[in-house]
């Protein structure tokens, strides 16, 4: 998660899930890394068409993805 966000993609570090994450938000959807464990992030890429209805909403479809997934993760 550390590198995808130091990686010039621009992303914005929040939080998630409990859980620290890179966010980046552009025009073709929204790319999440979540940093889960010490060993690796969970990434989502959410991509949607432009000009779509679901373009402003990505990001948000994205988080709620993310948080599906952390909680079907062992030892989340």
């Amino acid at each position: 998660m550390k590198q995808f966000a130091s990686s010039g993609s621009g992303a914005q570090e929040i939080e998630l899930a409990g859980y620290p994450t890179a966010q980046v938000n552009n025009s073709s959807g929204c790319m999440l890394a979540i940093d889960v464990s010490d060993s690796g992030s969970l990434f989502i890429n959410l991509i949607v068409r432009p000009g779509s209805p679901m373009e402003s909403q990505a990001c948000d479809k994205a988080a709620k993805i993310a948080e599906a997934a952390v909680q079907n993760l062992p030892d989340a």
